[in-house]
């Protein structure tokens, strides 16, 4: 009894941290794209699964737009854009150049991972 609880812990365990760092490489996979195919990709809208109230299934898609809180061009031409997730504690910073190519991206919030 004690193995299959072991083995059932591993394997949740497993699951969970492998979608952490599934999403951290997608994010981090989309570096060197240019801005809109990025934002396209990433922002323009995302579904997750919820649980839902009981008048409706309880397993449903949710889709929604990331909205966006900063668009700022700095002095030496780069672009720093910030998009929030508006059901979930995350934020999402990009850093652009001046072509276009997202550089850097930065992600805030308990929620990001998830």
């Amino acid at each position: 009894m004690l193995y299959k609880l072991l083995l059932i812990s591993l394997f949740l365990s497993g699951c969970f941290t492998g979608q952490d760092f599934s999403h951290e490489r997608y994010m981090k996979s989309l570096i060197g794209t240019e801005f809109k195919e990025y934002a396209e990709k990433y922002f323009t809208y995302y579904t997750r699964r919820t649980v839902t109230r009981k008048d409706k299934p309880w397993l449903m898609n949710e889709t929604f737009r990331w909205t966006e809180t900063l668009n700022q061009k700095q002095p030496n031409g780069t672009h720093i854009y910030k998009y929030a997730n508006p059901f979930s504690n995350c934020k999402i910073t990009l850093l652009v150049n001046q072509e276009g190519i997202v550089i850097n991206d930065y992600s805030q919030g308990d929620d990001c991972d998830a």
